[in-house]
């Protein structure tokens, strides 16, 4: 029989990802096959699908901790903010356009008919599908058009139950203000409570529960523990600025010391948690300029609209400074829209990322950067070509790593780029057959994901240690994703009672 039901929560960052995730790892390991499913994501972390779709980096993550393929029916809507008004939509998979919130407003009637129809194509292909909201059910302001939370929930005829964080505060307010905020059908599906990490001893809760449950008659689903050290990326910017705790310790004398700069509009940035993972390793987001003149390695990252953080990096100083790095040979790594920022001129004749047609970019690099339809979304196996001195990466020659690419600028070279070239790509999706560039200790790839691969990650160190004549050596392995879903699906299934819940989804 077949199962399906909704984690909604109190409000946005509240655990509803890595929840979804490892109650579909768990489902996975009793040999059901299970598929998560988020109607509208607003996330500025993206994933690739095999097929080149372009969906939510939380739902990608969920696919996998499930068994399967990513699909872009798991993620029908994705949002990427541009502005405080604006943001990219992408539709299926593919990128529709740019619209204002009142624009998008007009459109979802036609957003509803999608959503149910990639809901009910899992929904036949699946045992169990769960399903994930976004925010609060409760934002009253956005009710009367919401098309991720209640809407999904009756759309599914799935049971709700509601998380509440209790790590910051008021979790038995907010549980209780949001159900009586919602209408009598919707306080209905509520089925239970589940209040997420949780520190310290559980007998200090128990009067709470009982009032809880009591005065709403919904009984409390488990008390799940907060777990430490995680290695599954956050969805959003959200969980950037309230997490990540170690980040922002001192280093100590024996680590590599890595600044990634704090782009306005930064994206992808999930693709740093090897390295905040890494031993020896201090990872750290800087948002003054000056911060940028230490550090054995500075990142320029992604960033959802490469105009406008390219003209704050003018504003802010960090131009200057990345300048000086330049010329002193610390080590610089730009990614993605980093990397466009580093070409000579970047030129947008047909307005895809901003209405300047031509802008010049840092000139750290020998190329200038194009953007063209259609937007690259690509699963790329790239094999490291550059021979330039001094270089400790040669040895990676024989590599294939697995990447990704979401842009749309593509390298224009002033020079050869079978000569000055980072990497080949191999991809089915696309004819574009080389990527990045190298001048002294200046380095610039489009590619996402690259950090993902230990030679590539451990490679990288080791020549940054070494320009910088600093004794850092790997030291021994970090534990996978996968190893990460089976830690989370574990600590779940020992506080939730995750059987119960799937039988609620087979009942209604």
């Amino acid at each position: 029989m077949k199962s399906c039901i909704m984690l909604q929560g109190t409000a946005s960052s509240v655990g509803k990802s890595l929840l979804t995730l490892g109650i579909g790892r768990w489902c996975y390991r009793q040999g059901l096959k299970v598929a998560p499913f988020k109607s509208q994501n607003m996330a500025l972390n993206a994933g690739v699908t095999a097929d080149g779709c372009e969906i939510g980096r939380a739902q990608y993550e969920q696919a996998m901790a499930c068994g399967i393929l990513p699909l872009a029916a798991m993620n029908p809507i994705l949002l990427k903010p541009e502005s405080e008004t604006g943001s990219q939509v992408v539709v299926r998979g593919q990128y529709y356009g740019s619209m204002r919130a009142e624009d998008y407003h007009e459109f979802k009637p036609k957003l509803r008919e999608i959503i149910a129809e990639s809901l009910q194509e899992l929904q036949q292909s699946y045992d169990v599908v769960l399903i994930e909201g976004a925010g609060s059910p409760a934002e009253v302001n956005l009710k009367a058009h919401e098309i991720v939370n209640m809407f999904v929930a009756k759309l599914a005829k799935a049971p709700v139950f509601l998380i509440g964080d209790i790590d910051r505060g008021g979790v038995f307010a907010s549980l209780i203000g949001t159900h009586m905020l919602l209408e009598p059908d919707e306080q209905e599906l509520v089925k239970g409570f589940i209040i997420n990490r949780f520190r310290g001893s559980k007998a200090l809760l128990d009067d709470g529960l009982r009032f809880l449950e009591a005065y709403t008659n919904i009984p409390v689903q488990g008390v799940v523990p907060y777990i430490d050290q995680l290695r599954i990326a956050e969805e959003d910017s959200l969980g950037l600025h309230q997490h990540r705790r170690l980040r922002n310790l001192p280093a100590s004398g024996e680590d590599l010391l890595i600044q990634v700069i704090r782009l306005p509009r930064l994206s992808n940035y999930d693709e740093f948690d090897s390295l905040e993972h890494e031993p020896g390793i201090s990872l750290r987001y800087i948002d003054q300029a000056e911060q940028a003149l230490k550090g054995d390695l500075v990142i320029i990252p992604g960033s959802k609209a490469t105009f406008a953080d390219l003209q704050w990096l003018r504003e802010t100083g960090f131009a200057d400074v990345l300048q000086i790095r330049h010329h002193n040979r610390q080590p610089i790594l730009g990614i993605c829209g980093g990397a466009q920022m580093l070409a000579r001129k970047l030129y947008d004749q047909h307005g895809l990322e901003s209405p300047c047609q031509t802008i010049d970019g840092l000139d750290l690099l020998p190329y200038d950067i194009e953007y063209c339809s259609p937007k690259i979304t690509s699963r790329t196996q790239a094999v490291w070509v550059n021979r330039q001195e001094p270089s400790m990466l040669a040895g990676l020659s024989q590599d294939r790593l697995e990447t990704y690419e979401i842009h749309f600028g593509r390298f224009r070279y002033h020079q050869d780029p079978q000569g000055s070239a980072l990497f080949h790509l191999k991809s089915e999706h696309h004819n574009h057959h080389h990527d990045g560039a190298m001048q002294q200790f200046t380095l610039a790839t489009m590619l996402h994901g690259l950090f993902d691969n230990q030679s590539w990650r451990h490679a990288l160190l080791q020549w940054v240690a070494h320009s910088r004549q600093h004794l850092w050596r790997p030291r021994g392995t970090i534990r996978s994703r996968f190893e990460e879903y089976d830690r989370l699906a574990d600590h779940l299934a020992a506080h939730l009672d995750l059987e119960q819940m799937l039988e609620q989804g087979r009942r209604i």
